[in-house]
């Protein structure tokens, strides 16, 4: 079998274009929009078992956009044009498509009866077409190699024809996609060009245009203009609550959460108020988000009235923590995030931070040891220290130690001494360290 005959292409027309855009790369990464913007394609080879069959990822589709609050037309069919055609004609029971009159165009559900109520077309096509799809509430699937019995009784006019085209196919007496489809395809390309070949290909189920997937943005973004300016936080904040829930709803459909989120304020005066919010950890918490923007725009007031907001999510992958049996739970990473926001505002960002572990190996960067010039001659039986500094002399509290080091093995001049630390009975914590050659004790510094 031929990678044409496998192919299943699902269409997407109607609703919010962004919106529509994130709900299809939930479902297939392979997605394209069309030049007009109307319709997106995903190819879907492999995505009905997950569904329990195309039907079922048909009707997934619409009612993953009827959750997030807008309605979509889905078809699916073995090439571009027919899907398209399937989903723009098979409404069910919506509504036409806002500045478009039904006309004489009729959904594939009706095909059949229109094709039986003609007189000069056999019923044969009718019961054809009906075996060809199988059709639910906003959605229609065109089964598998059967995308010519499936549109052959559609008016013409759902080609979306030129006046010039429209006006030659009514000369010539075609007004089914079926009737088209029957014409020889090189009298069709020789009389209209082109194009006259692409629309009786796609009347005869032979349109093989390739789907060209669409490049994924990286960052999710939603503008909000609003009717009239804003000089409160609270209404602005409100308006800023819609925009982030449609946000983390198009991250969480890639499997995403908020990592960071920009922030631009539209002002009355035509200038722009950008402002960029870290997060401390990745957050889907849209509460949370809107508590820190409002402590940024309650530190920072914009200059001027608020005319229209755009946010933009950085999308992060969500962490997982493992909890524990027998120790508490951590503070939340949302009530973190809100506590590290309001001491910013009070102290400046750049006084607020976390410790980092630098990447070095220095074994004594806990502790200051102040080392003398030249180290100090001593006298050590292991138990008492005696110098000629009385400062630096009494009996031993605690001692550490042997650490050995050599070196300059490879000169003239190699060294060999055995460091200790020794914490005196007055209070002094100091270093010390024999040669090994010569036996002499030294105190090589003094811990602060």
């Amino acid at each position: 079998m031929n990678d044409r005959a496998c192919r299943r292409i699902a269409c997407l027309v109607g609703g919010d274009p962004p919106a529509r855009l994130e709900l299809a790369r939930a479902f297939s990464p392979w997605v394209e929009v069309s030049a007009d913007g109307a319709a997106i394609w995903l190819d879907v080879r492999g995505c009905a078992a997950l569904h329990h069959g195309e039907e079922g990822l048909a009707a997934a589709l619409v009612a993953g956009a009827r959750r997030a609050g807008w309605t979509v037309r889905v078809g699916i069919a073995g090439s571009k044009g027919v899907a398209r055609l399937a989903a723009e004609q098979g409404r069910g029971h919506d509504e036409p498509e806002e500045g478009r009159e039904r006309g004489p165009v009729r959904t594939l559900e009706q095909t059949s009866e229109h094709v039986a109520a003609t007189a000069h077309v056999h019923a044969a096509p009718a019961a054809a077409a009906a075996r060809a799809c199988v059709a639910g509430e906003g959605w229609v699937v065109v089964r598998p190699g059967r995308d010519r019995e499936a549109v052959a009784g559609l008016p013409v006019a759902a080609l979306r024809l030129s006046r010039e085209a429209a006006e030659t196919f009514r000369r010539w007496g075609l007004g089914t996609l079926g009737r088209l489809a029957a014409l020889p395809r090189a009298e069709v390309a020789l009389r209209l060009g082109a194009a006259g070949a692409r629309w009786r290909d796609l009347a005869a189920g032979d349109d093989d245009e390739p789907l060209v997937p669409t490049p994924q943005p990286d960052e999710p973004e939603e503008r909000v203009d609003l009717e009239y300016p804003l000089y409160e936080v609270e209404p602005l904040l409100f308006a800023l609550r819609g925009a982030l829930d449609r946000v983390a709803a198009r991250l969480a459909s890639r499997g995403a959460v908020f990592g960071a989120v920009a922030l631009r304020l539209r002002l009355e005066s035509g200038a722009a108020d950008d402002r960029s919010l870290a997060l401390a950890a990745p957050l889907r918490d849209v509460p949370a988000i809107l508590a820190l923007l409002r402590v940024s725009i309650e530190s920072s007031p914009p200059a001027a009235a608020v005319t229209g907001l755009t946010v933009r999510g950085i999308p992060a992958a969500a962490r997982s923590s493992q909890l524990s049996l027998f120790e508490p739970a951590g503070p939340a990473p949302q009530q973190f995030a809100v506590t590290l926001a309001r001491l910013a505002a009070l102290v400046g960002r750049e006084r607020v931070g976390t410790p980092r572990v630098p990447d070095a190996h220095r074994s004594a960067a806990p502790l200051a040891l102040r080392l003398l010039r030249s180290p100090l001659a001593a006298r050590w039986d292991g138990r008492r220290l005696e110098t000629d500094d009385p400062r630096l002399r009494g009996a031993a509290v605690r001692v550490s130690g042997p650490w050995k080091l050599r070196g300059g093995w490879w000169s003239e001049r190699p060294f060999e001494r055995d460091y200790y630390d020794v914490e005196l009975s007055g209070g002094a914590l100091l270093r010390l360290f024999r040669d090994v050659s010569t036996a002499a004790w030294f105190v090589d510094g003094i811990y602060d």
